[in-house]
């Protein structure tokens, strides 16, 4: 991930992006004082079409109307519901059901920042000139009354931030993490692991998700991944490459991987699940993090039981019924 202070140029510096390539993606809740400015910093004089819409978890005061207002001027921005408040679900959202087949790149936006001129093609340009998957900007807190200025100070300090490169930054390079604001949207997945079908066969895809077992036959290994919208079978044979399958072999419960392979049709089909009539071939493996044992099986009937569970809740709201 790249950590851009560069200096805002000129579209005409910058390498080509189409801007129809461009989503933007605000989570907003209760943002009335900031949304207007925001978006009006982001869209400037509207002449650049890129895509922003705005996932809104359900706000209390005028934050929709001023977004139904501008969205009413504007073709390019637009409202949808984020039933589940919380940032990350709006940005999944987002993706989900807003973005087209021409989206290429997500840009991820504050509700409540002040963005320079061109900030969004700056971010879509620096991305595709860096060749890198994720990017991030450099942010400075600000703050009005005395206590929020003294927090923002703190927050920029070395001691505040750890040292962050996203954090009162002064130079761009390659970095372990950042504050998140473009990505490629093919990073991770060209489908998710409850859309393949039959008609499928044959594509060349990507998938990310957790594994939720494996299951070795000695030259063969299987791998259920699981995502939010269901499982796919992912088939490992040591004949075609046996790195690639003892490396599969190696994979425990809920490690989160990308899978990479070619859709076939499976012999012994699973009426019991959606994805059931295919499997992928897997051709390249890729450890995005491990993962401890987990204390009880993240499927629907669960071995765990209600205190381990509610212990556990973050673990337990990946399965299925509660998704």
């Amino acid at each position: 991930m790249m950590d851009s202070s560069d200096p805002v140029l000129t579209l005409e510096d910058r390498a080509s992006v189409d801007p129809r390539s461009v989503l933007v993606a605000i989570p907003t809740l209760n943002e009335d004082e900031h949304i207007g400015a925001t978006l009006k910093a982001l869209i400037g004089d509207g002449s650049l079409q890129f895509k922003v819409v705005v996932a809104d978890g359900g706000s209390t005061d005028k934050t929709r109307e001023i977004v139904n207002e501008m969205a009413g001027r504007h073709s390019n921005i637009h409202l949808i519901d984020n039933p589940d408040r919380i940032q990350s679900a709006a940005i999944n959202r987002v993706v989900e059901h807003a973005a087209d087949p021409h989206h290429s790149i997500l840009v991820r936006a504050d509700a409540h920042s002040d963005y320079p001129v061109g900030y969004v093609m700056s971010v879509a340009q620096s991305l595709v000139e860096r060749g890198a998957q994720g990017l991030g900007t450099v942010m400075d807190s600000m703050g009005e009354a005395c206590f929020q200025r003294g927090a923002a100070w703190a927050i920029e300090s070395k001691l505040g931030s750890g040292g962050s490169g996203h954090r009162g930054g002064t130079r761009s390079g390659w970095v372990d993490h950042g504050h998140n604001a473009g990505f490629d949207l093919d990073m991770f997945r060209t489908h998710n692991c409850g859309e393949l079908r039959l008609a499928d066969a044959g594509k060349q895809v990507s998938l990310s998700g957790w594994v939720q077992i494996g299951r070795d036959f000695g030259g063969l290994t299987f791998v259920d991944l699981r995502d939010r919208y269901g499982i796919t079978q992912v088939v490992f044979d040591s004949d075609d490459n046996a790195e690639l399958t003892e490396q599969a072999r190696k994979l425990g419960r809920e490690w989160v991987i990308q899978v990479n392979g070619i859709v076939r049709e499976r012999t012994n089909k699973n009426p019991n699940r959606a994805t059931g009539d295919v499997e992928i071939i897997c051709n390249e493996l890729i450890v995005l993090n491990g993962s401890k044992v987990p204390p009880f099986t993240i499927e629907e009937e669960s071995d765990g039981g209600d205190d381990l569970r509610m212990q556990y809740r973050y673990l337990d709201l990946r399965r299925g019924p509660l998704q």
